[in-house]
């Protein structure tokens, strides 16, 4: 029996023999990543781990860039490296190394006090090699909790590990309490989770929340409102790609551990989708989500979608959709108040069988931004529409699972991601080290320094 679920860059996951594979799919190409209990996780070489020791510390306003999925033409691994990103130097310098690699974890900073320490939850952790059209994957989802502590440069293992292994999981730091809640993710047994945890930094504890979420969620969006609670929004609900259209709110200080309260709007199905959070007029205190995959069971498909949440109503309204349907795509509050959609996948596959059909299936990654406006409620493409639909092309290079960070500069560090092989429709990705810079003032891309390696489905955080 063949049982699959998508995440990520268009991730699958088999069950086999009771092992969970898990599929990047960029075109027809297939990469196949099969999980289980007896697989032991990827370890970094010596050389690897030793990466960045003794080397120089980052600062407040750097940007930490950690884990990912590194590719070659035959060769793919995930990583245990870290590095981070100084943009006075406009360079990026080697840290500590994770103990064990990862891709797709979830990260958070342990407080909102300057130097906080940088904790990253689980992921998946794995090696494979390539043929002509599948890239066979053998790796197992981790239960791992790091601390990173940028005055020393290190990583350090938390007192204890999280409850259930989880890949697609959100970690969003709770104010002012300082403990962080990490919701849902598919487990190492391709069970898609309802469940959460809250982590507590002070003493590296692991407590159940409450109750549950209305659905199990993989690849959601979380964000912290204004009212210290949390929205959580749709994601994948099982292995075979059935996605939500419900939402949760985490209220932290009900009961005894936090309790989850079903929202009274529906959004849109959707996985993989980017969100941000207003915290200022026009749209204070509401939640903007934009793309994802949208179709299903038997279809994978991008969408243009943008969504609105209020909490003031709880309510989901549907103002504009972006001039591209994006797919792993980053969304990043700029402070002139707009936000900036950057890159993703245009993607159409089916599924039979619990396969995604590669001859049915067609990629175009993204080289295009555009940015919404919250007083007009508009989405312009960065550089002008495209003359036959879309938008011109705007950045260095196309980018799908990819970072983009804030700097206090009021610039965007766009790093890493997948960029495109072939000619669309019929693109496949490969890891990059390249990054570049989003200016708003004059709305331009340029490339700085490349990363030491390449990746994708890392975690960038900002520094405090």
């Amino acid at each position: 029996m063949n049982i699959r679920h998508r995440f990520g860059l268009s991730l699958i996951v088999t069950a086999a023999l009771l092992a969970t594979a898990v599929v990047i799919f960029t075109r027809g190409f297939v990469i196949e990543i099969r999980a289980s209990a007896d697989t032991p996780a990827l370890l970094p070489d010596v050389a690897e781990a030793n990466k960045g020791k003794g080397g120089s510390l980052p600062a407040a306003g750097d940007v930490l860039i950690v884990g990912g999925m590194g590719s070659g033409k035959t060769k793919m691994k995930t990583l245990s490296t870290t590095e981070f990103y100084n943009p006075t130097k406009g360079e990026f310098f080697q840290t500590g190394s994770l103990p064990v690699t990862a891709a797709v974890p979830g990260a958070s900073l342990a407080s909102s006090s300057p130097g906080a320490k940088v904790v990253a939850f689980g992921g998946i952790s794995g090696i494979g090699h390539a043929n002509v059209n599948l890239l066979s994957f053998t790796g197992t989802v981790v239960a791992n909790a790091e601390s990173y502590d940028p005055s020393a440069g290190s990583w350090s293992a938390a007192a204890n590990m999280m409850s259930t292994p989880r890949a697609g999981a959100t970690a969003t730091l709770l104010l002012p309490s300082g403990k962080i809640l990490i919701a849902g993710g598919f487990d190492a047994s391709e069970n898609a989770l309802n469940t959460a945890e809250i982590f507590n930094p002070a003493d590296g504890t692991f407590v159940a929340t409450d109750n549950n979420m209305t659905d199990p969620r993989a690849f959601h969006t979380a964000n912290l409102l204004l009212n210290g609670k949390v929205l959580l929004v749709s994601g994948l609900t099982d292995n075979t790609g059935s996605l939500s259209s419900t939402a949760d709110i985490f209220d932290p200080n009900a009961g005894t551990h936090g309790v989850f309260t079903e929202s009274k709007g529906f959004p849109a199905f959707s996985a993989a989708a980017a969100s941000v959070l207003f915290p200022s007029a026009p749209l204070a205190g509401e939640v903007l989500i934009t793309g994802g995959d949208s179709c299903g069971s038997g279809l994978v498909c991008s969408a243009t979608t943008g969504e609105l949440y209020n909490p003031g109503t709880d309510q989901f309204t549907f103002p504009a959709s972006m001039n591209e349907s994006r797919l792993t795509h980053t969304a990043t509050l700029l402070q002139n108040g707009k936000v900036l959609i950057a890159g993703g996948i245009n993607v159409t596959a089916t599924m039979g069988a619990g396969t995604v059909i590669g001859a049915g299936a067609s990629t175009t990654f993204s080289k295009s931004a555009e940015l919404f406006d919250p007083a007009g409620l508009t989405f312009t493409c960065v550089g002008g529409a495209g003359a036959h639909g879309g938008c011109n092309p705007a950045m260095t290079a196309t980018r799908a699972g990819h970072s983009a960070t804030l700097l206090l500069n009021g610039t965007v560090l766009i790093a890493g991601g997948f960029v495109a092989r072939g000619r669309p429709i019929f693109q496949m990705g490969s890891a990059t080290k390249s990054a570049e810079i989003f200016d708003p003032a004059s709305a331009t891309f340029t490339k700085t320094k490349s990363m030491h390696s390449a990746r994708g489905g890392h975690t960038a955080t900002l520094l405090q």
